[in-house]
């Protein structure tokens, strides 16, 4: 997945790194009027898809919820002063992880489209960044998904569009060396699946739950 340039975090005000009230406030599920500003922003960042911004502001415009298989998936916006969103971020189930346990059934599928979610894009208005609004957005999707029973949360970017490693390290992810795939043990035949990574890609993870460690560089304590 592509990422637009991130911006430097800053300071929860609540426990447990959750956003206080007024953040809260400013942070919100994207709705049909929202579409044209919300294409604008997933315009920012680089996808493998160029034409899903697209779909995704149609699919927002009509009042449909976006399509995902049996987990949650979130399209959020943060307002800045005027009330109007200058940042939007979008996580849904992982599609690498999901492929990779075909040969499990859709029994094993569904359990790990409930307990795992991967951010797939943030986005900032050029104008608004350096405010925290990428910070806002990524700490509220976390205590939504966290409420909501997930236990990781996935991620990518990629090398050219910046070395976002310490943003995201300050966010409470761990990120892997270039090019290294993430692991995750899954209950099947003891093993383990693979997020796979390009060599100019960076993977990472970060718990949404007590017990989610990496032994020996898999995840465990997800499934």
């Amino acid at each position: 997945m592509g990422k637009a340039p991130r911006r430097k975090a800053e300071a929860r005000t609540a426990a447990e790194g959750r956003p206080s009230r007024a953040e809260r406030r400013r942070v919100r599920p994207a709705g049909p009027s929202d579409a044209d500003r919300v294409q604008e922003l997933l315009e920012l960042i680089v996808w493998t898809d160029p034409g899903l911004p697209a779909t995704m502001a149609a699919t927002l415009r009509a009042g449909a919820s976006p399509a995902s298989p049996a987990g949650m998936r979130l399209l959020l916006v943060a307002d800045g002063d005027d009330g109007k969103p200058d940042a939007v971020l979008t996580a849904g189930p992982p599609g690498e992880w999901l492929q990779g346990l075909r040969a499990f059934g859709p029994a094993a599928q569904i359990h790990m489209a409930r307990r795992v979610v991967d951010l797939e894009g943030v986005a900032v208005d050029p104008g608004r960044r350096g405010q925290g609004l990428g910070a806002l957005l990524i700490e509220d999707a976390a205590h939504r998904f966290r409420n909501a029973g997930y236990r990781l949360m996935s991620g990518t970017f990629e090398l050219p569009y910046g070395d976002l490693t310490g943003y995201y390290e300050k966010r409470g992810f761990t990120v892997l060396p270039p090019g290294k795939p993430l692991l995750l043990r899954i209950p099947e035949d003891n093993g383990a699946v693979a997020y796979p990574a390009d060599p100019h890609m960076q993977q990472m993870w970060r718990p949404l739950a007590p017990g989610v460690t990496a032994p020996g560089g898999v995840i465990d304590g997800v499934l």
